[in-house]
């Protein structure tokens, strides 16, 4: 049901054969930071300044209602999030089993989570600025050598204290990140560390990130984005979310995919 402010939090540890850290000065990093954010796709970059969307909440068990949930993006303010029936008609009344409370360790209302979920969807269609998101961190690039091989890391931790105390990314030759690790400050429930593995391809000469796997121990979900042009701008069209154990894929559909101004 909350299928897009599920808990990220997904644990590993890290190899056992990692040593012989050797530090790099932080201007490699940077350059590193440069490279990557001139090489992926960003439509923010290219000019885009808002955007609309909207998809079908299906609620699971007895939550029967089918409803739709519009996002609506803009550059310079934070996503407003708006609520319609199946067929996009305004709501009289919210339903009863949005108001429930969440439950878990999210305080708040159903209607508040897929709220957030909602809102956290914006990042999909326009990504992070790797060198924006790091610009205040610090940060430096370390060589490792994982297996006998050397693996290049970048390790960033913030200037002030925060929910991460440290985020270390490896990077391939291209200089693409493949595994990302994150550090919460704090243990969550037991978690000390989460573990992303993005998979970046190029769709119409642009790199874009087409998937990513999140494990936390023994489990791990899959996440695939597609995507299509519209009115030029390359935007996905649907997420699928893969659970292990043989469960349907929770798929989700944009429609009604809307970016200002139009390219074409």
């Amino acid at each position: 049901m909350r299928r897009f402010l599920t808990i990220v939090l997904f644990f590993a540890c890290l190899s056992a054969s990692a040593c012989g850290q050797e530090s790099r000065p932080g201007d490699d990093a940077d350059r590193i930071l440069d490279a990557l954010d001139a090489k992926l796709y960003s439509p923010l970059r290219s000019g885009l300044k808002e955007l609309e969307y909207d998809y079908a909440v299906t609620p699971e068990g007895v939550f029967s209602t089918k409803l739709r949930i519009g996002v609506r993006w803009s550059a310079d303010s934070r996503p407003t999030v708006r609520w319609s029936d199946i067929e996009r008609r305004s709501l009289k009344d919210m339903p009863e089993w949005l108001k429930a409370p969440a439950g878990g360790p999210t305080s708040g209302s159903v209607k508040d989570v897929f709220e957030a979920g909602a809102r956290a969807t914006t990042r999909w269609f326009v990504p992070d600025s790797p060198k924006s998101k790091y610009a205040a961190w610090r940060k430096r690039l370390e060589t490792r050598m994982v297996n006998a091989r050397p693996e290049r890391v970048l390790v960033f931790e913030p200037a002030t204290p925060g929910p991460l105390k440290r985020i270390e990314t490896a990077v391939d030759a291209k200089g693409l990140p493949w595994r990302i690790t994150y550090f919460p400050s704090k243990p969550v429930e037991g978690v000390e560390t989460v573990v992303e593995e993005p998979v970046f391809e190029e769709i119409d000469g642009k790199w874009v990130k087409t998937s990513w796997k999140e494990t936390s121990g023994v489990s791990s979900i899959q996440h695939v984005l597609t995507y299509q042009l519209v009115r030029g701008w390359l935007l996905p069209s649907a997420h699928e979310r893969l659970a292990p154990g043989g469960k349907a894929p929770d798929r989700t559909v944009f429609d009604a995919v809307t970016p200002k101004p139009p390219l074409n």
